[in-house]
């Protein structure tokens, strides 16, 4: 399996993710406030979505909110791509 990381500013297009994966967000909300970046990693072949974080700016310091990673990836490395991606 071959992944790549994208950058976007696609927020809408990562929330179902975020929602499968537990997080306190609800699908009509809009993206956080701060938003400077988000993160989507997908199978480079295919283009489907393993993995997705949003990079947030506040109050002089940034903050990486909403990481998931479907729960087949979870366990083989994926989150600790988007991660090492992200802190790049």
């Amino acid at each position: 399996m071959e992944e790549k990381m994208i950058e976007t500013m696609d927020y809408g297009s990562l929330v179902d993710l975020f929602v499968k994966s537990g997080l306190e967000i609800h699908p009509d909300d809009p993206a956080p406030d701060g938003m400077v970046t988000c993160f989507r990693l997908e199978d480079e072949i295919t283009g489907e979505l393993y993995g997705a974080a949003g990079l947030c700016f506040d109050a002089k310091e940034y903050i990486l909110r909403c990481v998931a990673v479907e729960e087949a990836q979870r366990g083989k490395g994926s989150e600790g791509m988007v991660y090492d991606y992200v802190k790049r």
